[in-house]
């Protein structure tokens, strides 16, 4: 792979020093774009990883309980809201 220097650079892609400065300035808004992004996504995958573990909580609490008669129905339901939250954050 052959290195070239910045000049030959702009001037293979025909680009002037005056839209170089509104190149690198649009890579730096897209980097903090991207940037911002990646930490909603995390802020997102935080929520959802809190609501998965409380639905195991809420399964096995149920699963151990004596006192509830319909045992399997609610354990059922917690099962079902669980891959609902785990299908949509996969």
């Amino acid at each position: 792979m052959k290195s070239i220097n910045q000049t030959e650079y702009e001037s293979e892609f025909r680009i002037s020093r005056a839209e170089s400065k509104k190149i690198q300035k649009a890579f730096d808004i897209a980097l903090e774009n991207r940037k911002f992004e990646i930490e909603l996504y995390w802020k997102r995958t935080a929520y959802f990883w809190t609501l998965i573990a409380s639905i195991f909580v809420g399964y096995f609490s149920v699963l151990n309980s004596n006192s509830i008669q319909e045992k399997d129905f609610f354990a059922f339901m917690f099962a079902c809201i669980g891959f609902v939250f785990s299908f949509a954050w996969s």
